[in-house]
């Protein structure tokens, strides 16, 4: 707990990863909705609905700082729960590829 990690991911021969604004808000729709340890990937919400009053979090890291750009994204985390920033990523990711 406390460990600062920083997250990146570059797409494939640096080929762009978001592709409009929809693609950005889905990201930062996951950043949110999946750093909690209560919520579960199954349940579905419209990302621009959720994130006009997103409910509180029960958090698996605090988001220091983040970037996105067109082909990779950079998140700066604290851990606030032991395995929270793996946990986190995995979630992010998995929220990803399922929403």
């Amino acid at each position: 707990m406390g460990n600062i990690y920083h997250i990146l991911n570059r797409g494939v021969n640096k080929d762009p990863i978001f592709l409009g604004t929809n693609d950005y808000l889905r990201f930062i729709y996951c950043l949110h909705r999946f750093n909690n340890r209560g919520r579960r990937l199954g349940e579905r919400e419209d990302p621009k609905e959720y994130l006009k009053d997103p409910p509180p979090q029960d958090k698996l890291v605090n988001i220091l700082k983040w970037s996105l750009m067109p082909n990779h994204y950079h998140i700066l985390v604290e851990e606030v729960v032991e395995g929270g920033a793996l946990k986190f990523v995995q979630r992010v990711i998995a929220g990803l590829i399922i929403f």
